[in-house]
């Protein structure tokens, strides 16, 4: 690069950063007039009786952001809003930390999908895309995050971070993971099918999380009928519901019951098969599973003698605090699970495709080559 072009670089570079230090300059200027014109005050004495703590945060949430995707910067919204916050915190005794947390989340959701916001034009400039289906693509993500966001602040706010709390925190877990789930074998099924596989297809179960959730609480509930009979019919309907979640995942216009109904003539013959595959895996199961589990066991044990025998519980494990040894063993199991999971997956989704091509049930499949096999009793007996 010659003398000369490294000039006009820099001030290219330069005039690239110009509409960022113009955006800086007006926000401050926007919160020094707020604060000139006493608008901490004006807003803590309308609101001081209308707000409580359990809803302060949500509203200062919501209205952070509205004005960070209205005027697309989320500076401007942490210089009008912190002091705003912070004011109104101090007034009605609500957690000053949480209420300039809340500022920082919501201006941040209007920096990141704001159609006027610098960081939304840059990354589509950039990406070489139109910036309206940018736009598109950004919202459901950053709507369904800021709606689990409110929800979070509203139950903290009333129950103070309880009990309650953790409740709703088990249940988006097992939300977000249902989703995880079902995007991580979209992904392993694009890869299969030598199709291109973007990193964000883990997020695509957000457009059906609410069939995944309903197959999920039928499957159980028919799994759970067969169980009263006796412990192998359970198992049995187990694996016959087994391929359920993969028509799903794979056709999401299909209903929970059509779902199950497909997959129980697609496992008809291959469940002792998938048995022995799961089977074939239980080692990999219990070599990331069986350390936690006696951990568990060890500390239960020492609880249980203080409680009766007050005899007092040890700080540490094996040399090292308890919290340090629990978050080692859940590295632990990560790290082994990366190892085995993935194959599990996809020998799993080998099963899948051959079952749908002997059967001819399921997303393109062809009608069978041969006579599938017709009533209760299959290849494996199993039906």
């Amino acid at each position: 690069m010659s003398a000369l072009e490294a000039v006009n670089t820099f001030i290219q570079g330069c005039c690239s950063m110009m509409e960022v230090l113009i955006i800086m300059m007006l926000a401050w200027g926007i919160g020094s007039v707020c604060s000139a014109c006493g608008t901490s005050a004006f807003i803590v004495s309308v609101c001081e009786g209308l707000l409580t703590p359990a809803t302060m945060c949500a509203i200062i949430f919501i209205a952070a952001c509205l004005t960070s995707f209205s005027t697309g910067s989320s500076w401007s919204v942490f210089a009008i809003f912190t002091p705003i916050a912070v004011s109104m915190a101090l007034a009605i005794g609500a957690p000053v930390g949480m209420a300039i947390g809340v500022v920082l989340s919501g201006g941040i959701f209007g920096d990141h999908c704001s159609p006027i916001s610098d960081t939304t034009v840059l990354s589509s400039v950039g990406a070489g895309c139109n910036h309206i289906d940018h736009v598109k693509t950004q919202l459901p993500y950053a709507l369904t995050v800021a709606a689990a966001a409110l929800v979070g602040y509203l139950v903290t706010g009333f129950t103070g971070g309880g009990g309650f709390l953790g409740i709703f925190i088990s249940i988006l877990a097992f939300l977000l993971n249902a989703v995880l789930s079902a995007g991580f074998v979209l992904y392993c099924m694009a890869i299969r099918r030598g199709e291109r596989a973007e990193y964000l297809t883990l997020f695509d179960g957000f457009s059906f999380v609410g069939k995944l959730i309903l197959l999920d609480l039928i499957t159980a509930l028919f799994i759970f009928l067969w169980s009263l009979l006796f412990l192998i019919p359970g198992i049995i309907a187990a694996y016959r519901y087994s391929f359920a979640r993969f028509n799903l995942y794979e056709n999401p216009g299909i209903g929970a019951m059509e779902a199950l109904d497909m997959s129980k003539r697609q496992t008809l013959g291959y469940k002792s098969q998938l048995f022995m595959l799961d089977l074939s895996y239980i080692g990999w199961i219990l070599l990331a599973r069986l350390p936690s589990t006696l951990l568990a066991q060890l500390v239960a044990r020492d609880i249980t003698a203080q409680m009766l025998y007050g005899v007092p519980a040890p700080d540490t494990y094996f040399g090292l605090p308890l919290i340090a040894l629990d978050l080692i063993l859940g590295v632990w199991q990560i790290a082994v699970a990366l190892f085995y999971f993935p194959n599990y997956v996809c020998v799993q989704l080998s099963y899948f495709e051959t079952a749908k091509r002997t059967s001819g049930v399921g997303l393109g499949a062809e009608p069978p080559q041969a006579s599938p096999w017709e009533g209760w009793n299959a290849p494996d007996g199993l039906g």
